[in-house]
């Protein structure tokens, strides 16, 4: 400090971090940035002292609302990469990831209003864990269904083909009903989709309308749609 003491040479800043300590501390020969400091004597919990954005860089605008000091969530080398214990969170997700205090939805994420816990969990945004409640999930098919078998928009709902027949076969399948595979009465009457909206009950075939006199029943099993020779 013989010589960079605001006279011979450049010295500190006014907005330099306090300290008595020699240039050498923190700073090399090539440049005064970046800067190293060693905290190994710093106590632990006590960054505000320096950080404070007078003394030393504090937390930005930008940053998420908090009363922790620094070394909760960064390290002494880099402020990034940030890691947090999330354990003792009780909040939702959004409280904090909503894109301002942290990272929430990216623009092509699917639109939806559930808590980022739903499908994913800490530390890794990229493994999706989703667990379907509802007892028509995955239902009786053929083979094992995509997320964009049903969710073919970019939504959490399914936007159902025949939104009346929601729940059931009809729901996605109602356009490929075949009326003429399923006779009601021997005049020619057939069932709609929506009559067999599970695909089940067409096994009679009637005099008329009333339904009240079986002509005809129609041999079986029918509608196991685990058999290669099931026709809606």
């Amino acid at each position: 400090m013989s010589c960079h003491n605001g006279v011979v040479a450049s010295g500190k800043p006014s907005r330099h971090l306090a300290t008595s300590a020699g240039c050498e501390r923190c700073h090399t020969t090539n440049a005064w940035t970046p800067a190293r400091f060693d905290h190994a004597a710093v106590a632990a919990h006590t960054c505000s002292t320096c950080h404070n954005s007078v003394q030393a860089i504090g937390m930005p605008r930008t940053h998420i609302p908090t009363t922790q000091q620094c070394d909760t969530c960064h390290g002494t080398l880099a402020w990034k990469p940030a890691r947090i214990d999330h354990s003792g969170f009780i909040s939702g997700c959004a409280a904090c990831h909503n894109n301002g205090g942290a990272v929430g939805l990216s623009p092509g994420h699917m639109l939806t209003r559930r808590d980022c816990a739903t499908c994913h969990s800490f530390p890794d945004w990229s493994l999706i864990r989703f667990r379907h409640t509802s007892a028509a999930y995955p239902g009786a098919h053929r083979a094992a269904l995509s997320c964009t078998s049903c969710h073919t928009s970019n939504t959490d709902q399914v936007p159902y083909p025949s939104a009346a027949n929601a729940g059931t076969c009809a729901g996605c399948h109602a356009k490929d009903f075949k009326p003429a595979a399923h006779p009601k009465t021997v005049k020619g009457l057939t069932y709609t989709a929506t009559e067999l909206a599970n695909c089940s009950g067409a096994c009679h075939v009637y005099s008329d309308t009333t339904q009240s006199t079986i002509t005809k029943s129609l041999p079986g099993p029918h509608h196991r749609v685990s058999d290669a020779t099931f026709h809606r």
